[in-house]
């Protein structure tokens, strides 16, 4: 039997890399965002989450906390209203072998800086459904029927795994009876997307892509919400739930949420990783930031959930916490942005440098100093 691989990884962004670069330099057109990778133009749609105390981006191609609709922007604001960002660009991207009449070959989707999803769900490998139906869908707790259509559509998301709070607790989704999106939640987001729409692959992705052959054929269902509750109005959730639709089982397969963190200015920042706490983080180089001024804050990603195997019951937290970079004008190489490198970016997210060498941790006195985890503890 073919083993189908769900993996539900449940992000909290907090006012918080399994990567690291400086901002790449991207063009938008004040509105509607479209790119070509390559066949028909994919336009681009977003969704502002912003119930509390920030303000992020969402992309319909998987990437979120940037701005494409200004060029080479940032898309995470903090405090909400200002012009501060703590947050360039983040995704998730998956890596795996599979099984193909040429033997085992890599696949992947990539989503850092332009995101290679598509909005929709495989039916069969030949039957691809990106009707309008699939969309960002946007739920606030205060929307109605009468002042959003994505309270009357939700219901078509529902199938897809769209959250909604069961009032008359019957196991179904009854329009006009139970509540659109996630429990006790002041803005729900979701996504149905998908990796089988070849025109998306753009080796241009930013970290890795272009892979269209084999391609992995993942489900993605993309939750996203915020609440106003004394003590998360400094916080985001994230949650993927990805579904093998291949023929074939995948292999030796990684899921990686990259991100760019840019806390204000982005050219002092540190970064670090809680194993404890799967959490990695991103703080400034000193007390005080070029655009955050004295004190300035710190980012983080914490991992409530990593990846999921139903027929195991195994769970994985954080196993690795890599970075990459184009800070200065010749990068190590081993260390640099794998753009448009699929293979070397795929060996960061296993936890190793693009040329497959190790990070070493200096501060193990004894054994092996080779680590999975750059920058862990204090």
């Amino acid at each position: 039997m073919k083993l189908k691989i769900t993996a539900i990884l449940l992000l909290i962004l907090i006012f918080g890399n399994i990567g690291y670069s400086l901002p790449r330099a991207k063009v938008g057109n004040g509105g509607l965002v479209t790119y070509s990778p390559s066949g028909p133009t994919a336009a681009l749609q977003y969704v502002l989450l912003q119930p509390n105390n920030i303000t992020a981006y969402f992309w319909s191609s998987g990437v979120f906390n940037q701005n494409l609709n200004l060029q080479n922007a940032a898309g995470f604001y903090w405090p909400k209203g200002s012009t501060n960002t703590a947050c360039f660009t983040a995704g998730l991207c998956v890596a795996g072998y599979i099984n193909t009449e040429t033997g085992y070959r890599m696949g992947q989707v990539m989503a850092s800086y332009k995101g290679e999803y598509t909005p929709g769900t495989i039916v069969t490998k030949t039957n691809i459904n990106t009707s309008p139906d699939f969309k960002m869908y946007n739920v606030k707790s205060s929307d109605n029927v009468y002042n959003n259509p994505d309270v009357q559509n939700w219901g078509k998301m529902v199938p897809y795994g769209a959250p909604f709070v069961d009032v008359n607790n019957n196991g179904v989704y009854d329009a006009g009876i139970d509540v659109p999106g996630q429990k006790n939640a002041a803005q729900t987001l979701f996504l149905a997307m998908t990796d089988a729409v070849v025109a998306n692959h753009n080796s241009g992705e930013g970290f890795g892509g272009g892979v269209n052959d084999p391609l992995m054929y993942a489900d993605v269902r993309w939750t996203c919400w915020a609440y106003t509750s004394p003590g998360l109005e400094d916080l985001q959730f994230v949650k993927w739930v990805v579904i093998n639709k291949n023929d074939s089982a995948w292999t030796r397969t990684y899921f990686s949420v990259v991100v760019d963190p840019d806390l204000g200015y982005g050219y002092d920042d540190y970064i670090g990783c809680d194993t404890s706490l799967n959490m990695g983080f991103c703080y400034n180089g000193t007390d005080n930031d070029q655009y955050y001024g004295a004190h300035p804050p710190a980012f983080g990603m914490d991992y409530f959930r990593g990846p999921v195997n139903h027929l195991t019951n195994d769970t994985l937290g954080l196993t690795s916490f890599t970075f990459f970079t184009n800070n200065g004008s010749s990068p190590p190489p081993c260390e640099s942005d794998p753009n448009g490198e699929p293979y070397p970016a795929y060996l960061n997210m296993t936890g190793v440098k693009k040329d497959s060498t190790p990070f070493l941790d200096p501060t193990i006195t004894s054994g092996s100093k080779k680590t999975k985890f750059c920058y862990p503890g204090d």
